[in-house]
């Protein structure tokens, strides 16, 4: 009998350390989802990062306000660009493939993605005397890091965003030690107080990806005052920027003054 119990707990704990492998193995398919190269008009600039060429979408060139967007998991550059033509004729708006997504070189990793986003920053603050910055869902964590490094950022909006990836997947997979396997952490909570740009979150009402309560713990993290909270009534993860109410609430912070 007690054999039989030391077999049985030894396979339960070998099939563990298998399932914790193999979670370690893919995390990073989980994580990012490369959208394909697809063809289009808009002008494309070309960045250099790492020795891999990122390619970014611009709108409105020769502005002298500027809009950095970093989008969500599996949100494809060229899809972004068509619903945010127009919405801001005075920003030139740039709009990342990250590494290894809609024919950037590279592989998509934390450490890429945030040395991407240096170089671009990089290259808009040299032309523009005003710059905003907006990421949604993955794109929130890109954006914290970037505006937690420079105060001349003008404005921020994070959409659909998470306190980080880690208390994401720890709840997700309460039986593993996320802590340990987890490779890209994107903590946008811990780089909250170093940021000093006017901050507006946007956040579905029904987001089941992003529960409310990551939503609110980046909230709390900024420094009282700086940031400010709307939930678009009757949206999800996926169809928020389908909304009226999200586009005009974007329009409307990105394009107020500095102290508007």
């Amino acid at each position: 009998m007690a054999r039989t119990t030391a077999y049985i707990l030894g396979g339960a704990a070998g099939a563990y350390l298998l399932a914790a492998l193999g979670l370690f193995i893919i995390q990073r398919d989980i994580l990012y989802h490369p959208t394909p190269v697809l063809a289009h008009d808009y002008p494309v600039e070309v960045v250099a990062s790492g020795g891999d060429q990122v390619r970014i979408i611009v709108l409105n060139e020769g502005q002298e306000q500027a809009l950095i967007y970093f989008g969500g998991n599996g949100e494809s550059a060229l899809r972004s660009a068509q619903w945010m033509e127009g919405m801001l004729p005075q920003h030139t708006v740039y709009l990342m493939n990250y590494p290894g997504f809609g024919g950037s070189e590279g592989e998509p990793t934390e450490a890429a993605l945030f040395a991407a986003a240096d170089v671009l920053f990089e290259q808009v603050v040299k032309r523009h005397s005003r710059i905003s910055i907006a990421g949604r869902s993955l794109g929130t964590g890109v954006s914290a890091y970037l505006a937690s490094k420079h105060d001349q950022i003008d404005r921020l909006v994070l959409i659909t965003p998470y306190d980080s990836i880690e208390q994401l997947a720890a709840a997700r997979y309460p039986m593993f030690p996320v802590h340990w396997l987890l490779l890209d952490r994107f903590d946008s909570a811990k780089r909250a107080p170093k940021i000093t740009a006017p901050t507006l979150l946007v956040a579905a009402s029904d987001d089941r990806v992003v529960p409310f309560g990551s939503t609110k713990r980046l909230l709390q993290a900024f420094r009282p005052g700086l940031a400010s909270l709307v939930v678009i009534p009757n949206t999800n993860h996926v169809n928020i920027s389908d909304t009226d109410a999200y586009r005009e609430n974007l329009r409307h912070f990105i394009g107020s003054t500095p102290n508007g």
